[in-house]
């Protein structure tokens, strides 16, 4: 499966025409271009997926936070969700692309953006079930 396939099939429930591309100048694709990106990572945020999880140990850098904690570490540039850490009890807090804490190292078990061929049948009914939602509301001006 692809992204095309993907929007497809929700489109195709919807009772609406498929798409080939994102770049079709019909509705159902600028809708799909618009939704399904921002859709694939917040379905991917939403639970712990585990073929969507990778373990790294993060990137200390040198310059550190001005209160609250000693250490900055760079995050993933595919970093979508915090599953865990190695130290599950050691206080943390995450903004914009860091992790601040008071660890020397860190590493942590993370979830990120998996590309769809590795998505797994029920995940991608569970995007093709979010994405019909999210299109039934502008294509079929339906709410519920």
């Amino acid at each position: 499966m692809n992204d095309i396939n993907i929007c497809s099939q929700a489109l195709t429930l919807l009772g609406a025409d498929e798409i080939i591309t994102f770049s079709d100048q019909t509705r159902e694709s600028k809708l799909c271009n618009l939704i399904y990106e921002l859709t694939v990572k917040s379905c991917l945020a939403d639970r712990n997926w585990t073929f969507a999880q990778n373990q790294i140990q993060l990137n200390k850098l040198s310059n550190t936070p001005l209160f609250g904690f000693s250490h900055a570490f760079q995050l993933p540039s595919d970093y979508i969700r915090l599953c865990g850490k190695e130290n599950p009890s050691l206080p943390h807090q995450i903004r914009e692309n860091y992790l601040y804490c008071n660890a020397e190292e860190v590493k942590v078990n993370y979830i990120f953006r998996v590309s769809e061929e590795k998505f797994t049948p029920h995940f991608t009914e569970y995007l093709i079930a979010t994405l019909c939602k999210k299109l039934a509301i502008s294509l079929m001006e339906d709410e519920q």
